[in-house]
């Protein structure tokens, strides 16, 4: 491992995080922005329940990848 990669590793910023969390999103072809857009079309009543249900397991699965990069980015510090 390099000094360079090394330092990378210790110092992440909000700008960083949230890079990564964009790029992490992008690749599974989600983003915030069209989770907002998709939530904004939506009609909340009864006859639309199974477009609100998919649109829920959207935004699980976007929150599960969230979280499962946040807990890569996380190891680092906590095994130190």
């Amino acid at each position: 491992m390099t000094e360079s990669q090394s330092l990378e590793t210790k110092v992440l910023s909000p700008e960083i995080v949230k890079g990564k969390m964009q790029l992490v999103l992008s690749k599974a072809e989600k983003s915030t922005q069209s989770l907002h857009d998709e939530e904004s079309k939506l009609v909340y009543n009864e006859d639309n329940l199974p477009e609100i249900s998919k649109f829920i397991n959207q935004c699980k699965a976007a929150e599960k990848i969230v979280e499962d990069e946040r807990k890569k980015l996380k190891e680092p510090y906590l095994q130190g």
